[in-house]
C-alpha cells in the first residue's frame, strides 16, 4: 500500500487547555522490549521537543492504576499507546483499561502498531480491542500494514491505519534553513495534525 498522509489527531484549535497534549502509556524498563524502548524514546522525544505539551505515564503491575490514569488525562487531548510490549503480558488489562478511560473523557486514542502476522494468536486477540478502541493506528512498514489488512478478525482496522516513518532513525537537526517544506509542516502542526519526528 501507499503511504498516506498523516491526518489530524488532535481537538480541534478552539479546545480548551488540554488542547494538543498528549499521554503517552510506556510500560517499565524491564523486561527487555524493542517496541518498549521505542515508546519510551518517542515519549521522551516529543517531551523534549515541545516541554509542557506532552506527558508520558508508566503502566506496570505497580504503576498506573486507572485513578493515575484518569488524572493524567486531565491534562491530555491524545492518548498514545504503542503494541505490543512485552511487559504488558501480564497486565494485559491495563494498557486496555488506559484506552477505555480515554474514549470515556472524550480523548483521542493513537495507536502506535509495529507487529501483526508474527505476533502469536493469544497475542492479537489481546491487541483487538485496542484497535477497535483507536481513531488512529500508526504503523511503520507497509508489510505490517499488509498483514494487519489481510487478516480476517483485525482487517477492518487498517482503513485507520495510517504509515509514518519510524522517529527514532530520524534526527531532527539543530538548525532548520526556512523552506517551503518547512512552513507547510509548521502550519499544519499549528492546525492540530499529528506531525511525527
Amino acid at each position: 500500500p501507499a503511504a498516506v498522509p498523516v491526518e489530524a489527531v488532535h481537538a480541534p484549535a478552539s479546545a480548551p487547555d488540554r488542547s494538543k497534549r498528549t499521554l503517552s502509556l510506556v510500560g517499565p524498563r524491564a523486561p527487555a522490549c524493542g517496541v518498549g524502548d521505542f515508546a519510551r524514546g518517542y515519549a521522551r522525544a516529543v517531551a523534549g521537543a515541545e516541554p509542557g505539551r506532552h506527558r508520558s505515564l508508566v503502566l506496570s503491575r505497580s504503576e498506573g492504576a486507572p485513578s493515575a490514569v484518569w488524572a493524567a488525562l486531565d491534562t491530555a487531548d491524545t492518548l498514545v499507546c504503542n503494541l505490543p510490549l512485552v511487559a504488558w503480558k501480564r497486565v494485559i488489562a491495563r494498557p486496555l483499561a488506559a484506552l477505555v478511560l480515554a474514549r470515556l473523557r472524550g480523548r483521542r486514542v493513537v495507536v502506535m502498531l509495529h507487529e501483526w502476522a508474527a505476533l502469536a494468536k493469544a497475542r492479537r486477540a489481546t491487541c483487538l480491542p485496542a484497535l477497535a478502541l483507536a481513531d488512529r493506528i500508526v504503523m511503520f512498514s507497509p508489510t505490517v500494514l499488509a498483514e494487519l489488512a489481510a487478516d480476517p478478525a483485525a482487517g477492518r482496522f487498517a482503513r485507520k491505519a495510517i504509515l509514518a516513518p519510524m522517529p527514532p532513525s530520524l534526527t531532527r537537526p539543530q538548525h532548520t534553513t526556512p523552506s517551503r517544506l518547512s512552513s507547510e509542516l509548521a502550519r499544519h502542526r499549528a492546525a492540530g495534525r499529528l506531525m511525527i519526528g
